[in-house]
Parts: C-alpha cells; structure tokens; sequence
C-alpha cells in the first residue's frame, strides 16, 4: 500500500494535474471577482500607455492632472503601461483581465520551478509555491500592477544567486544586469533587486577580511565562491549601470527619494499600512518567515542569506503590498536548506520536461477558459462591474452637459477619472509622488470636510465629482457657492454658482 502511493504521488500524470491546480487558484478566483478591473490605478496606466503610443515619447510632468501639470513627474513604469494600453485597446476592458491572469499564472509557475530545483523535489516545490502564493494574497493586493513584474524579476533574480551560491559559478550573475535593463523600465521596486547583488558582494567582502583574523581553516566564506569580492563588485556596478537604460536615466532615482521619504500614505491608504493579522494570509506570511528562519539552522549558516531574510522581513512586514519581497525570499530558503547536501554541486535542473511543461500550460489555458465562460467573463460583464464600484453614470453626465472644469476628484476616484474623463484633468490621484505630501494630507482633511475652505485646489475647482457619502459632500450643499447639478447613490456633481 505504502509502495503504492508512493509510486502515484511520483506519478507525471498525478503532479501534471496537482500543478494545474496550483497555477489555476488565482485565476480562478480572479474570474470570479473581476478584481483588477476594479482596481483604483489601472485606468491611469492604461491612458498613460495610450499616451506614450500617440505621442511616440515619454511624459515629464504631470499629464493628465490639474493640480500637477507643471510638476516633474516620471513614468517610471512605462513598459508596463504600453503593454496594457495595447491590450485595451486590442480586447477592451479584458485586456486588463487578461494581463491579470497572465501574470498570475507566470509568477506562481515561476516561484514553482525556483523552488523545485532549489530543493530537488516536487512536493516541496508544489507546498512552498502555495503558501507563498496564498501569503502574498494577489487577488487583494497589487492586482493589475506593474509590480508583478518586480515579484516576477525578483524570483529569476533570487534564483541565479542561489543557483551561483550553490554551484560556485559566477557565470550566472552575469544574466543579472540584462534582467535589469528589463526590469528598471517596467517598476520602479527595481531598486530591491539592487539589494541583492550588492549585499553578496558586501557581504563576501566582509567574509574574506574577517578570513584573515581567523586561523586558517576556521573561516570560511560559506558561499562556495572561487571568484575573488571584486568580481562581486563589479557586477554590481554593472547591474547599477544597467537601472540608467531608461528614458529618464539618474531621474528614476529622484522619484525612489521621493517615495522613501513618503510617510502619509503609510498612514491612510489600506495596502501601505502593515500586517493587521485579520486576514489569514498574513498568518501564512509569518509562518514562511518563520519557517525559513528555522531552515537557516539545517544547513551551514549562510551570512548572506540571513541578512537578507531579516532585510525582507523589516520590508514586508512594514506594508501588506510588499508581502511579495519576504515570502518569496523565505520560500527560496526553505526549498534551499532541504535539498540533499550530497546535491549541492550539481547543476540546476528544473525537474520538469518541456513537453510536460506544454501540457501543464495547455491545461491551465482550458481550465481558465471553462472558469471564463462559467463566469460570464465577457466585455460586457467586466464593465457591468465597473459600473458597480465607479461613477460612470455621474461621468456621462458630466460628459454630455459639459460643465466648465477645474474639477475637483477624491483620491481613490482619481485614476479612474483619468481614464474615462479624458477632458478634465483631475486634482489628484494615485500617483503620490506627483502631489506631494501636504497636498495628499489636504485632500483626505478636505474630503472628511476639515478645513476645506482653506483648500486651494478646491477653491480653483468649478466643477466637483465626489462619492455621495463622504462629509464633503454635505458641506457643499449647504454652501451657497456651489449647487448640485446630479446626484445618485454613488455620487454627486456640484458646480460652482456664479458670484
């Protein structure tokens, strides 16, 4: 009986199936919920896309908002933003949908192959890439978003420094600065990537002097490198050099300043905040970290890794939208300590044929289309929930009549704006940087109804669109400087009376 199942859960067929499953969980529940339609920012990447395309450039400052048209602003995520402008205006609205599941299916089969050649295993492969993508809670966070390229890049990134550690050949850092040329003009958290080469390459160093304080056979760098910290170095510089092939070159570094100095969306907007543990994956989250933290012990202590699963740890734990950086990092780790020792000098292999490969996608693009046409998934449906979260009655309003701007917009409408109000530049949006820190803090006070007289872009605003419940929204309909041209239960125009 033992011999038995041990021989089904080696099966092909078995493992083929249990990995179509594993690859379809998200894109199932995705079919199901529509959630990267619905998603506050997608509609101003969508139009910057289609900016970009019509213009045959790249923009410089802030296209597309009132309150931000003369400030320098970069579209740090461009390759992202044409790639799903394509698509939209290839297959409408499920272009977006079918970017979701794109990535979806790419990062959690990616994650999976990562860690079947790190621990040699296919069920510890198949465990490890569910927790890690049930952690890192896809559908709620970060869906539709140029950071799963980032998650994607990261997981090939953290797999050539394994795969180097493991086999002392350099040779496959060297892929690292080409991935980085990619990566750099798709998101902007290129800038994590950077930690790890940079850390190996430190931490070596630091290795190699303590070396020689230590008699000799007691120090030992750990990594199995036989290139000398200046080779390490060197392909650091090089991946460095490689994040200035973008159309903004040392400019994107200005916009990492001013996002690392941001310090109020931290407070106010739900994906920055950290870990609440009112969801289960942020359970799942902890238990890999602490799960790889315990794994470190079963092989020789590994500096390098260490020091990186407590950086990713400070990260994510930070803010729910960076789950991505430890879970993953941790899955690695844990598929890593639990490979036999007596296999550490092999090449990597991924333990999956391509042919079997080929069947396994095959199955998933027939599983993904049975779920799609079992869910209604359609252009028509898609926008049927758009109308359901967004104001698109209140915009065709204001489309038809025509009211004369600036318009005034709450921040979670702003994207939105962007994309389907094309001729009213909106006061303020998703893209923080652009704005600033005093001028998000004005907005969220002004739209709770503190202080809003003493707010400038709503004293220049002619034209107001704001969700029929916040308490902005009764303050105006008492003020005699504005009146209410539409109203239902989602939303309500006001526009300014004459003096």
């Amino acid at each position: 009986m033992r011999r038995s199942l041990i021989t089904l859960s080696e099966s092909n067929l078995v493992q083929g199936f249990l990995l179509v499953g594993l690859l379809c969980v998200l894109p199932i529940h995705q079919l199901r919920s529509f959630t990267a339609v619905v998603d506050p920012d997608i509609w101003w990447h969508v139009r910057v896309g289609q900016w970009i395309l019509e213009h045959h450039s790249f923009p410089h400052q802030g296209i597309f908002s009132f309150e931000g048209a003369t400030r320098t602003w970069a579209a740090y995520s461009w390759g992202f933003e044409v790639i799903v402008a394509a698509l939209n205006m290839l297959f409408g609205v499920k272009g977006i949908m079918f970017l979701a599941l794109f990535s979806q299916v790419a990062i959690v089969l990616v994650l999976f192959l990562v860690a079947r050649t790190l621990s040699g295993g296919f069920w510890w492969a198949w465990s490890l890439a569910s927790l890690a993508a049930w952690a890192m809670d896809l559908n709620r966070v970060n869906v539709a978003r140029p950071v799963n390229f980032s998650i994607l890049f990261f997981t090939i990134e953290l797999a050539l420094i394994f795969w180097a550690q493991e086999t002392g050949k350099v040779k496959y850092l060297y892929w690292l600065p080409l991935l980085f040329v990619v990566w750099t003009n798709f998101h902007i958290q290129f800038i994590y990537g950077l930690l790890l080469p940079g850390l190996l390459a430190a931490i070596t160093t630091a290795e190699r002097w303590a070396a020689r304080w230590w008699p000799a056979g007691e120090a030992d760098s750990g990594n199995g490198w036989t290139s000398r910290p200046l080779t390490l170095w060197a392909i650091f510089a090089a991946c460095l050099a490689a994040t200035l092939v973008n159309p903004y070159t040392v400019g994107l570094y200005r916009v990492i300043s001013e996002l690392v100095r941001e310090t109020f969306v931290y407070s106010v907007i739900a994906e920055f905040q950290p870990l609440n543990f009112r969801e289960f994956a942020h359970y799942i989250q902890l238990l890999l970290a602490a799960g790889a933290f315990f794994a470190l012990g079963r092989r020789k202590l590994d500096p390098y890794k260490l020091a990186l699963l407590i950086i990713t740890s400070l990260v994510s734990f930070r803010s729910i939208r960076d789950a991505w950086f430890v879970c993953i990092t941790a899955a690695a780790i844990i598929a890593w300590s639990v490979r036999s020792s007596e296999a550490n000098a092999e090449e990597p292999a991924l333990g999956i044929g391509v042919w079997q490969l080929g069947r396994v996608l095959a199955g998933v693009v027939l599983v993904l289309g049975l779920s799609g046409v079992d869910n209604g998934f359609s252009n028509r449906s898609l926008l049927e929930m758009v109308h359901n979260s967004y104001p698109v009655d209140a915009v065709n309003f204001i489309q038809e009549h025509r009211p004369p701007g600036p318009l005034y917009n709450n921040f979670n409408w702003g994207g939105f704006l962007i994309g389907n109000l094309p001729d009213y530049p909106v006061s303020i949006d998703g893209r923080t940087n652009l704005y600033g820190e005093e001028s998000l803090r004005q907005s969220f006070n002004t739209i709770m109804a503190l202080r809003w007289s003493e707010d400038p872009a709503l004293n220049r605003a002619n034209l107001v669109l704001l969700p029929t419940a916040v308490p902005l929204c009764r303050e105006l309909e008492r003020s005699p400087q504005f009146k209410v041209v539409y109203a239902d239960k989602m939303a309500m125009v006001f526009v300014r009376t004459p003096e």
